[in-house]
């Protein structure tokens, strides 16, 4: 954990069971730090202040970002695998997978946009691959099927 007022490492975090760590995710309001694992691929969050691991959950695998939406209590994993979960907080300590999407294989890069975060606005969040590059769709509408390897995801 790094102290941003002295730009100092204040604690390091051993990551138990899990390796390959990569995209990372803060709830800085909730005090809890989202770390995606590659090895094997799971979610495991923290609590800030002490560093202790107070949940775990399984996610898609080869994990390249992981978005939190703060005002829907929300993360994103998006991953090379071919897929991306959205994932609900039940309470400060629990969390679980809503939704896994199919992407393209591959199409491991997301966007998150703060917002369109309302009730009908995708997750924000949306690995897209068509057409041999990278677009931003933030325009994009609520919801949208599989097309040419595009897709988000809607709230529920």
């Amino acid at each position: 954990m790094v102290d941003r007022q002295r730009g100092v490492v204040a604690s390091t975090w051993p990551l138990e069971g899990v390796a390959a760590n990569f995209p990372m995710a803060l709830d800085e309001a909730g005090h809890r730090l989202f770390v995606a694992a590659r090895r094997p691929s799971r979610l495991p969050a923290y609590e800030t202040e002490s560093g202790q691991r107070v949940d775990e959950l399984k996610i898609c695998g080869d994990a390249d970002d992981l978005f939190f939406n703060r005002q829907r209590q929300q993360l994103c994993a998006v991953c090379g695998e071919g897929r991306f979960d959205a994932v609900q907080q039940r309470d400060a300590n629990r969390r679980f997978v809503m939704e896994r999407v199919q992407t393209s294989r591959g199409a491991r890069t997301g966007r998150f946009v703060p917002g369109l975060s309302t009730s009908r606005a995708p997750l924000d969040a949306m690995p897209l691959r068509g057409a041999g590059r990278w677009r931003d769709c933030s325009a994009a509408p609520a919801r949208r099927s599989a097309v040419h390897g595009r897709h988000e995801i809607a709230a529920r």
